[in-house]
């Protein structure tokens, strides 16, 4: 029979199995260890004394706590305090409510299905089959056999992360190489450029320099035949000049000349 099913043979009626006093709630959970999971029923034992009586490895008890994640599977026996306890199965919910199936909850009630807040759980016991323990020592072993090929692989992982990141590294000194060559290149070029136009501005500085040179010389050439131009021009003007005094000297005296002889001229008649 399967959990559902029980709750199906068993809603709204009233259950007992071991005794008086009459359909409590341990009779209803009795019910169920009885003919869903095949075991023994728990005799003469309050709600809360359950975990004591359903041990490992067939039972495992889960002790409620509001701050962690665990929640029961459905058919788990829950258990309530205070003495004498209360006892329900597990149907599902969350961490706020959840609904089991119960019987003299409210006190009286027949089998059904309650809603519940979690306060006053103290836990509650998971059942494992043999079945279930083989799966669970398989699983267990799955388990392990996965974590150990995680971890191989993580470790895999983690020696190519660290190969990646040793070539990333590689590639990056080799940019850093490339763009130091690239700036050297280019402040070659960029200095061959310079020597250009400087070797450029030279030819012409030295062109213009020649120029200037030649204008220098053609002009000191043209002053000095300025000069002596000049310098013949003085000496023709003296030469001018003393022909002029030699010549009204001349004429003076062949004026003189001419007075005497005419003088003589007239004493002689």
């Amino acid at each position: 029979m399967t959990f559902q099913e029980f709750i199906k043979a068993w809603d709204g009626k009233p259950c007992e199995i071991a005794g008086a006093p009459q359909d409590q709630c341990v009779d209803l959970a009795n019910q169920y260890i009885r003919d869903v999971l095949g075991e023994p029923i728990v005799e003469w034992t309050n709600a809360i004394d359950f975990p004591s009586r359903l041990l490992a490895p067939k039972w495992v008890f889960t002790q409620n706590n509001p701050n962690d994640n665990l929640m029961p599977e459905a058919g788990a026996l829950m258990i309530w305090r205070p003495l004498p306890g209360h006892i329900g199965m597990y149907i599902r919910g969350d961490k706020n409510r959840f609904l089991s199936f119960d019987q003299n909850f409210p006190v009286g009630s027949k089998s059904h299905v309650q809603k519940h807040t979690w306060q006053n759980v103290i836990g509650w016991i998971t059942y494992r089959s043999s079945n279930t323990l083989v799966a669970k020592s398989d699983c267990e072993k799955q388990k392990q056999e996965e974590i150990e090929k995680k971890n191989t692989l993580w470790k895999e992982k983690n020696e190519i992360k660290a190969e990646l990141d040793n070539r990333k590294e590689q590639v990056s000194r080799l940019k850093q190489q490339l763009l130091v060559k690239d700036t050297v290149n280019s402040a070659y070029q960029s200095a061959m450029n310079d020597n250009s136009k400087k070797d450029k501005v030279i030819e012409e500085l030295t062109k213009a320099n020649k120029a200037c040179q030649d204008a220098a010389d053609k002009l000191g050439r043209e002053k000095g035949e300025a000069i002596n131009k000049l310098a013949k021009m003085s000496a023709e003007q003296e030469l001018l000049q003393g022909t002029a005094q030699k010549s009204g000297f001349a004429l003076i005296m062949q004026g003189i000349i001419q007075i005497l002889v005419k003088r003589e001229a007239k004493h002689g008649k």
